[in-house]
């Protein structure tokens, strides 16, 4: 079986359409089930945004269903210039940063060699924005443009996000190949609507009605909003056309070279 685990359905909404049904799953979490026929089994797990439940999900994952390969997706915040909205990020490393943005207690967690490869080939395309480097998993949203370039330019990374290295953790000490792919919301110059971090937690969360709120206590914060909205569309799409090649072309990998192709 391989994983994909998210943080929001809403990352992941477009795929749901495919085939995808629904399955018991992680408290707090969704979880869905699509079968390829022979025994391919992808299962889509949505934890829930933030280090904790993400954490959570994936040991349950790896506990009850003991998958193949893990792939993390979802958004993040570009760290690193020519990242534009809708372009994706391969991680070759997952870092833990602290709250002033300082690397963690946590060690880095580098992703399935394997893996790599294969999520590389299935984001590549004609017109696909695809980047391969270090990302980072903060304990909170970094909202602005310069808070985001100094991270980049301190530690390396070209993104940034909230679950990647707890999910990375988890399938390092269980032994389950991973790799983390980020679709960029807000690139690195541009600051994100501090509505965002007061969406409640969950895995579908009502993000709309934070945004509402928060136009309507400053209405002059309506095309910020919008514009973060059409970003995080584009974002959705890249997960949405990665997620349709990812798993057959790690099926075909698992065929050819089992160890290549982050299989255990």
């Amino acid at each position: 079986m391989l994983a994909v685990v998210a943080a929001l359905r809403d990352e992941i909404s477009p795929v749901l359409r495919r085939g995808f049904k629904p399955v018991a799953a992680a408290p707090r979490g969704l979880a869905f089930l699509a079968d390829g026929g022979s025994g391919k089994e992808t299962l889509l797990l949505v934890t829930g945004w933030g280090g904790e439940d993400a954490a959570a999900g994936a040991r349950w994952l790896s506990d009850n269903h003991h998958p193949e390969a893990i792939v993390g997706i979802g958004f993040s915040g570009g760290t690193a210039p020519d990242l534009k909205p809708g372009g994706l990020v391969v991680a070759t490393e997952t870092l833990q940063l602290d709250a002033t943005g300082i690397p963690g207690g946590g060690l880095p967690v580098p992703s399935d060699p394997g893996l790599i490869d294969t999520a590389v080939a299935a984001a590549g395309g004609p017109e696909s924005l695809v980047a391969k480097g270090r990302i980072a998993t903060t304990p909170r949203i970094v909202h602005s443009g310069p808070e985001k370039r100094s991270l980049g330019e301190r530690t390396g990374v070209l993104a940034v996000d909230l679950e990647s290295w707890h999910v990375a953790t988890v399938a390092r000490d269980a032994g389950i190949p991973f790799v983390a792919v980020r679709a960029v919301v807000d690139p690195v110059d541009e600051d994100l609507p501090t509505f965002v971090s007061h969406i409640p937690h969950g895995a579908a969360p009502p993000a709309a009605a934070s945004a509402l709120r928060f136009v309507l206590t400053n209405p002059s914060r309506l095309p910020g909003v919008m514009r973060t909205g059409f970003e995080a569309a584009k974002a959705r799409q890249a997960i949405a056309k990665f997620l349709a090649k990812f798993p057959l072309s790690w099926e075909a990998g698992r065929r050819e070279d089992p160890v290549g192709a982050g299989h255990r």
